[in-house]
């Protein structure tokens, strides 16, 4: 035993260690015994007040917990009553609940969370970590609260008891915390505001222009449940994020930075441009740059602002599953890196909800679901070309379809679109935070101040979205070939509509002429058949113009209102799975000009000039024909079918 013996202490060292119980520097009425065990802790063993030893230094105070001065106050005022008389005055027995009216939750709660502040969101207990609140276990508190009342007692009838070391006001003491520190989980990641290390960067507006401010951290105000990825610093080197941005052309670099800077206040960008912020659909196959920007973008948000919701995700949710959506209550951005392809995006209603911000609902374990307005961009990385059979209009409105067509790869070629690899974007996080973070959150700042003044500029996404259409259906494809486009008070006759799309079938040689009858080739792609008939044009481009009516042109004629052909402009579309080029023969003399073709009838002798065929027509179908069981074709054909080298029906042999 080391005892400590007041009376030895010097006057400084005395007015340098007020007493812990009452607080005075002199004249304390706690000069009685205070026993400790001698060891490298230093713990003390007992505290009783009664006398005091004879060696020993008073700094052993600063060593003592809380519970052990909360003691020591208990003990003081038992003497205080007892020299006062022997039961003493009101409140000076032991603090127990019925004397001083406090339930063992308050008696906890002062004694183990009232160092710092803490928050509860959704049943879930975190703390203050200095620039944010980190997630604090019920397992880890449970004990720490039983750890107090172990060693919490209450003296009755002049014996130390520990009334509260049950399982009962551990879990009530905890559940009582929960419910003192609850906040609304919508404060969580506000709005316009963006976690730094060195501050909370906000935005001051001056009619619809923000301009970026650092402000102190405030645990009443920012609620953010991640540590910070980065420093603001407006003259970061810019070097190492321009590398990191080159796997998109600069115009699709303005489309992702744009939307990604929407998520800093979307509530704002709807304010100003509606439903402007589109899906994105990140294409792109191997080491193309997808991961390493999500990579760099989920750092700046610092990880609990992003999320990865998928396809299949809001594929459950509307199947009546409410879970796997919950995460988008407090995301900002939902960036999902792997997405199972044939999913039907057309379909998944949930999904448009997301992107245009309308009410959805979201339910946790053991609890009804609520609803909640979506705040988050989505992004979803494919590999494939995605399955999209809306309607123009529809796709337009809703998704950006971004290729990465550069690849990084060690030893690249610049020639062929190839980048130097540098695997510290995607796995070396200091890397980031300290050479490509600062400058890419500068980027988001001028982004997020562009797109309130501007909006965003989807048209280099065009050529991407009309490869997706045409490769999803068919029909599209003849719709841009043909110059079908939409007109509220044009009326195409069925009759009219069915020949132009049966000549077409037969210019891309879906539908021949074999053994007397027509034949169709297999379909390219499950779900696109061929419309085999005129009764089933309504249906089939119905899916494609939703606007368009079937009519009736008396007669027992119909025809399609809201659709006109015009001339065709020329497609920029590069197709999914392009034939191999045709490369034509040299020619051994100057080209002569073509004769106009002559009339023919079936049964007529003819000679095909360009391969010395010699033979009898069979059947004649426009600008073809079967001679003697061999296609030839007419010289019009040429423009149409694209070849460089085609057979030509010419002169007249016989009777």
């Amino acid at each position: 035993m080391l005892m400590i013996d007041r009376s030895k202490l010097t006057p400084e060292v005395d007015s340098n260690f007020p007493c812990p119980v009452c607080g005075a520097t002199s004249g304390c009425r706690a000069n009685r015994e205070i026993a400790f065990c001698r060891g490298d802790r230093r713990r003390p063993k007992k505290i009783g007040w009664r006398r005091w030893g004879q060696e020993g230094d008073f700094s052993v105070w600063a060593t003592l917990s809380g519970q052990d001065l909360l003691e020591a106050k208990l003990e003081l005022r038992t003497d205080q009553g007892r020299e006062k008389g022997e039961k003493g005055e009101k409140g000076d027995r032991p603090a127990s609940t019925e004397a001083e009216g406090r339930s063992p939750s308050q008696i906890a709660y002062e004694a183990l969370y009232s160092d710092r502040p803490w928050a509860t969101i959704l049943g879930r207990l975190y703390r203050w970590a200095g620039t944010h609140y980190e997630l604090a276990s019920d397992d880890t508190e449970l004990k720490r609260i039983a750890e107090f009342f172990n060693n919490f007692s209450v003296e009755k009838k002049g014996r130390l008891t520990y009334p509260y070391a049950a399982d009962r006001h551990v879990r009530n003491a905890l559940a009582w915390v929960k419910l003192i520190t609850a906040i609304d989980p919508s404060a969580v990641n506000p709005s316009g505001a963006i976690n730094c290390t060195n501050g909370v960067l906000v935005f001051d507006w001056k009619g619809n222009y923000p301009t970026p401010r650092l402000e102190p951290h405030d645990p009443t105000r920012h609620y953010f449940l991640n540590p910070p990825g980065t420093a603001y610093d407006p003259n970061a080197p810019t070097g190492d994020c321009d590398r990191l941005l080159a796997a998109l052309d600069p115009p699709e670099q303005q489309i992702l930075l744009r939307t990604i800077a929407a998520s800093i206040d979307i509530d704002r960008v709807r304010k100003f441009h509606g439903r402007l912020v589109r899906g994105v659909l990140a294409q792109g196959v191997g080491s193309n740059g997808k991961d390493a920007h999500r990579e760099a973008f989920s750092q700046i948000f610092g990880g609990a602002g992003l999320i990865s919701a998928g396809f299949e995700d809001f594929a459950q949710y509307d199947d009546g599953r409410k879970f796997p959506l919950a995460g988008l209550r407090s995301a900002r951005i939902s960036w999902a890196s792997e997405n199972r392809p044939g999913i039907n995006l057309d379909k998944l209603q949930s999904l448009k909800r997301a992107i245009t911000g309308d009410p959805l609902h979201f339910e946790l374990k053991g609890r009804d679901h609520e609803e909640f307005l979506p705040k988050a961009v989505l992004i979803f990385n494919i590999n494939d070309l995605p399955n999209l059979k809306a309607g123009l209009e529809a796709i337009k409105t809703r998704f950006a379809i971004l290729t990465y067509r550069k690849i990084y790869k060690t030893g690249a070629d610049p020639e062929r679109g190839e980048i130097e690899a540098d695997p510290r974007f995607k796995y070396d996080p200091e890397f980031l935070r300290k050479n490509v973070l600062p400058a890419l959150l500068n980027r988001l700042v001028e982004a997020f101040q562009a797109l309130i003044v501007e909006g965003i500029d989807y048209s280099p996404c065009d050529c991407a979205l009309e490869k997706i259409k045409i490769y999803n259906s068919h029909l599209f494809e003849f719709s841009l070939e043909s110059g079908l486009t939409p007109d509220r008070d044009s009326v195409i006759p069925i009759k009219e509509f069915w020949a132009r799309l049966e000549s077409w079938y037969r210019s891309t040689e879906v539908l021949t002429w074999q053994k007397n009858c027509n034949a169709w080739a297999e379909p390219i792609r499950r779900g696109d058949d061929w419309v085999k008939g005129a009764n089933q044009i309504y249906n089939r481009f119905s899916a494609l113009f939703p606007s368009i009516e079937l009519v009736n042109l008396g007669g027992n004629r119909r025809g399609i209102k809201g659709l006109k052909f015009v001339p065709p402009r020329p497609s920029s579309t590069v197709l999914p799975e392009p034939e191999p080029e045709l490369k034509p023969e040299p020619e051994l003399e100057p080209e002569q000009p073509t004769p106009a073709p002559q009339s023919h009838q079936v049964g007529d002798r003819v000679i095909v000039s360009a391969s010395g065929l010699d033979g009898i027509i069979t059947r004649i179908e426009g600008d073809r024909a079967l001679v003697d069981g061999q296609k030839v074709f007419g010289w019009f054909a040429c423009v149409e079918l694209e070849a460089p080298r085609l057979l030509e029906v010419s002169g007249r042999a016989g009777p």
